[in-house]
């Protein structure tokens, strides 16, 4: 397939990376496709080659596309008739309140009836947002965990909302129980919890606080809510809000501070319960639109259940 196209830099794209401003322009094609295709020599910016795909484009560039792309075929990825829960939808973005024990995209343990497979049973265009394994998927959450996940419709809303995660330009706030009494020990005050975390040096599918050398920059803030009460001890329930995205970093934070999660047998001895206590609440963030928004998701009856 081959596409030739001239486009002109307005005041309002200067500055931008050249793979990203032709990304937002060819939306159809993925953001390594158009940085395959800068490489390649197939992009001239005011009649030159430009090889460089962090190249600043400038105002009033004039940039030749002249591309030949490859077809291939599908993904992999079966459609499958899943219902979801959808809790917000524009032509961009689509939000959906995932259920406890779904798996966000399939993988060598799960290659069906994950949130992806019931994606694109819904929307056939999904395949040709962003990498084909793991199509317009902005975040995820782990299978244990509940609540939003923000898939792009389209690659502009995929880079966009990717961006401000990557920028820690959203706001995220999970709610958690906790086994024990959270107030007891550290009141209504916000904790902090601010350290590196990496790889478990005997389980390597643990995550734990390691030195800065070893591990990534983890930063958690925890309020406490109100106190519970199951099978007569207490228990927590905490407001986290995550300022990293680290994998496992509410359950390995809690666990430090000695107050595993509910249900999670990995970070704390003894928890057991029919699923793990922490919930994708809310996001805040600026809309591809410019307007600002809280999604929602509420906790379902099995979180309500304590």
């Amino acid at each position: 397939m081959n596409i030739s196209k001239t486009l002109k830099v307005e005041e309002s794209q200067e500055g931008k990376r050249l793979d990203l401003f032709l990304a937002f322009k060819f939306n159809d094609l993925t953001r390594s496709i158009v940085k395959k295709q800068i490489e390649s020599g197939n992009v001239r910016v005011e009649n030159v080659i430009e090889y460089r795909p962090n190249y600043k484009v400038r105002k009033n560039d004039e940039i030749n596309c002249d591309f030949e792309i490859e077809e291939k075929g599908g993904n992999g990825i079966i459609p499958q008739d899943i219902p979801l829960k959808i809790i917000y939808e524009d032509e961009n973005l689509v939000a959906i309140d995932k259920p406890v024990g779904m798996v966000v995209h399939p993988s060598t343990s799960n290659w069906d009836s994950t949130l992806l497979n019931a994606l694109f049973f819904r929307y056939s265009d999904l395949s040709k947002v962003g990498d084909s394994k793991r199509s317009g998927l902005i975040h995820r959450l782990d299978k244990d965990t509940s609540g939003i996940v923000l898939v792009g419709k389209t690659n502009e809303g995929l880079w966009y909302y990717s961006k401000l995660f990557a920028e820690r330009k959203i706001e995220k706030t999970y709610l958690a129980v906790v086994k024990g009494d959270f107030y007891e020990k550290f009141g209504p005050i916000e904790q902090i919890v601010d350290n590196y975390l990496g790889r478990n040096q005997i389980n390597r599918k643990k995550f734990a606080k390691v030195s800065p050398s070893k591990g990534k920059k983890a930063i958690t803030a925890i309020t406490f809510l109100r106190t519970l009460e199951y099978q007569g001890q207490p228990y927590s329930l905490l407001k986290v809000q995550p300022k990293t995205g680290r994998t496992h970093q509410i359950r390995v934070h809690l666990s430090e501070l000695g107050f595993p999660i509910l249900g999670d047998v990995v970070y704390g001895k003894g928890n057991a319960y029919p699923r793990l206590m922490l919930h994708a609440w809310k996001l805040k963030l600026k809309m591809l639109t410019g307007e600002q928004k809280e999604l929602e998701a509420k906790p379902d009856e099995s979180f309500n259940n304590l």
